[in-house]
C-alpha cells in the first residue's frame, strides 16, 4: 500500500494539534491554502473526513483523533531516529529514558550532571511517564519506575529503595502546627496520593493514632503534585524523604518531626523501590546509564537471559 506523503502527515498533525489551518500554516511557515490542500488530499486518501468543519473552527472526528495520535507518535519516532543518525555521525549516542515524574525531577535530574560530564558523547533524552511502557515497541531504551518487584522479561537494576516517608508542610503553616497536636493535622488538612489512599491511615496507625479522618483531604495523581501542593500550603503531605531532600534543604518545606512512627513499629508491608529496565537491543549509551544508576544506588544489575558486558 502506498503511504501518504510525509508532508501531508506533518500538516495534518499540526492542524489536529492546533485546531486551525491558519495556525498550522504559521507554525510550518507555509500558506494556509497549502495546508488545507494537503489535509483534503489526505482525507481523500483514507476515504473519510478527519475533521468536522464549523465555519472557521475545526474539530477532529473520533477516527481523526485516533489517527492524529498515531501519526504524532510515528513522526516523533522518525524525528528521534533521524536525530540518532545525525548524532552518531558526529560521535554522539542518544539514550531515550522514560521515568516516573517525581523521581525524575527530585532524584534523577539533580544527579545526572555527574554522569553526563563523564560521558560527554552521550545525549540524554528524558520523558515523564506514569503508566508502564512496552519497551519492545516503544521509542524508549530504558524505563525507570516504582514497584515492589522489577518487570519480568527485561534486564534490570534496582536503583534505590523508596525509604521512609515523612510528613512535610510549608513554612507558611508553621504557626498553625502545635507540638504533638495531632488534631492540627486534620484542621490543616492532609494531602493524598490518588494511588495510595490509605497511606496516611497506615502511617498514623504506626504512630499509635488510629484516626478515621485520616483518609480525608485533597487527592493528587502524582507525587510531584502532592509535593507542589505542600509547598503551596494546601496541607500536610506524606512523601518519601528522597523526594523532598532538596525542598527540605532549601527551606521550601519543613518536616513535622514529631509526626513519626514509633521506633518499634512493624508495618509488615513490602517496601517499594525504584527500578530501571532496558531493552535487550539497548545501545552502549544505555548500558553506561544502567551501570551508573546501579552504582549510584549501590545495587547489583540483574541481566535478562544472556548476560552482556556493560561498558565501564
Amino acid at each position: 500500500m502506498k503511504l501518504p506523503s510525509l508532508t501531508a502527515l506533518t500538516m495534518f498533525e499540526a492542524t489536529a494539534r492546533l485546531g486551525s489551518f491558519a495556525r498550522a500554516a504559521e507554525e510550518l511557515s507555509v500558506s494556509e491554502s497549502a495546508v488545507c490542500r494537503q489535509v483534503i488530499a489526505l482525507e481523500d486518501r483514507v476515504g473519510q473526513s478527519l475533521f468536522l468543519r464549523h465555519r472557521k473552527r475545526l474539530t477532529l472526528t473520533s477516527e481523526g483523533a485516533r489517527y492524529a495520535a498515531e501519526v504524532r507518535d510515528s513522526l516523533g519516532r522518525l524525528a528521534t531516529a533521524t536525530e540518532g543518525v545525525i548524532g552518531r555521525s558526529r560521535g554522539r549516542e542518544i539514550v531515550e529514558v522514560a521515568a516516573v515524574p517525581a523521581f525524575a525531577t527530585q532524584w534523577l535530574i539533580p544527579r545526572t550532571r555527574d554522569f553526563l560530564q563523564e560521558n560527554r558523547q552521550i545525549q540524554f533524552h528524558l520523558y515523564s511517564r506514569v503508566d508502564p511502557v512496552d519497551l519492545a515497541s516503544s521509542q524508549f531504551d530504558l524505563m525507570i519506575y516504582s514497584g515492589q518487584e522489577p518487570w519480568a522479561g527485561y534486564s534490570h537494576c534496582r536503583i534505590v529503595g523508596e525509604g521512609e516517608s515523612v510528613a512535610v508542610y510549608s513554612p507558611d503553616l508553621a504557626r498553625r502546627i502545635g507540638h504533638r497536636a495531632w488534631d492540627c493535622l486534620f484542621d490543616i488538612g492532609l494531602l493524598h496520593l490518588e494511588s495510595r489512599p490509605d497511606a496516611w491511615s497506615r502511617f498514623l496507625e504506626d504512630c499509635q493514632q488510629n484516626r478515621p479522618e485520616a483518609r480525608l483531604g485533597h487527592r493528587f495523581e502524582l507525587f510531584s503534585m502532592v509535593i507542589q501542593a505542600a509547598v503551596a500550603g494546601l496541607g500536610i503531605a506524606l512523601v518519601p524523604r528522597l523526594m523532598v531532600e532538596e525542598s527540605l534543604a532549601s527551606g521550601a518545606l519543613r518536616e513535622l518531626h514529631w509526626c513519626r512512627p514509633a521506633a518499634s513499629a512493624e508495618p509488615g508491608r513490602q517496601p517499594c523501590a525504584y527500578f530501571a529496565s532496558w531493552k535487550d537491543t539497548a545501545n552502549d549509551a544505555t548500558h553506561r546509564l544502567a551501570a551508573w544508576l546501579a552504582s549510584v544506588g549501590s545495587e547489583v544489575i540483574a541481566m535478562h537471559e544472556e548476560p552482556r558486558q556493560l561498558a565501564a
